[in-house]
Parts: structure tokens; C-alpha cells; sequence
């Protein structure tokens, strides 16, 4: 097929169109023939590697539905395993957090013995 507003050849097909190098319609005829016969001959290499692309799709396509198909037996260990991590750490909160206020008066205190040490004075 001739664009003959872009000055263009191209092969169309219902799905898409293509083309060879500039897609530019040249004046030597022979230049002409070269350049429509390089874009036909395109069209097999390239339907040919989107068949193998669709077989590379398929062949992942059952390969991840095995894998979501396989049975994980785990999943009461791994609820029994977090729900003990929320314990450990709620544990762990408990015991080593203090409180803002009391926080606060341990750094006033480290910093206030930091002075100290730094004037040479003795607590």
C-alpha cells in the first residue's frame, strides 16, 4: 500500500502495518523493487519470532500456574511464628521503653554528668 500523503510504503494488515527501513518512497524504480521486496521479506522473520515470543508466554503461563496450584502447608506454622513476633516485641516494648518524661530526665542527667566530667567536677 502507497501513503501517499507521507510519501510512504507499507504492507497492511487488519492488526498493524509494516515497513523497511525509511519507509520512503524512492524515484529508481529498481531502488523501488529493492526496497518492497526487503519489507515483504521482513514479514515471515517477523511473524515467526512473535510465534516464538507466544510460546516463550505459554510455556511461562503453565509453568507459574503449577506453581500456584502447589499446595503451602506452612501457613498455620507462619500465622503460629507472627503471632509470636507480636508477643516478642510487645515484650520487648514493655520492658526497655520508658516513658517520655522519664526519658527526658535520663538525658537531662547524662548530660548534666557529661558536664560535670568535662569541668572536672565529681558527682
Amino acid at each position: 500500500m502507497e501513503d501517499k500523503i507521507h510519501h510512504q510504503i507499507l504492507v497492511v494488515t487488519p492488526n498493524t502495518s509494516y515497513g523497511y527501513g525509511s519507509k520512503r518512497i524512492v524515484a529508481n524504480w529498481n531502488s523501488l523493487a529493492d526496497y518492497m521486496y526487503n519489507s515483504l521479506s521482513k514479514i515471515p522473520k517477523s511473524l515467526q519470532t512473535q510465534k516464538e515470543l507466544i510460546s516463550d508466554f505459554k510455556k511461562s503461563i503453565k509453568a507459574n500456574q503449577k506453581i500456584l496450584e502447589l499446595e503451602f502447608d506452612k501457613d498455620e506454622k507462619l500465622e503460629l511464628v507472627q503471632k509470636r513476633l507480636v508477643e516478642i516485641n510487645s515484650d520487648l516494648d514493655e520492658k526497655y521503653d520508658t516513658d517520655p518524661e522519664e526519658a527526658e530526665k535520663l538525658d537531662s542527667r547524662t548530660v548534666s554528668i557529661d558536664n560535670a566530667k568535662v569541668r572536672g567536677v565529681s558527682l
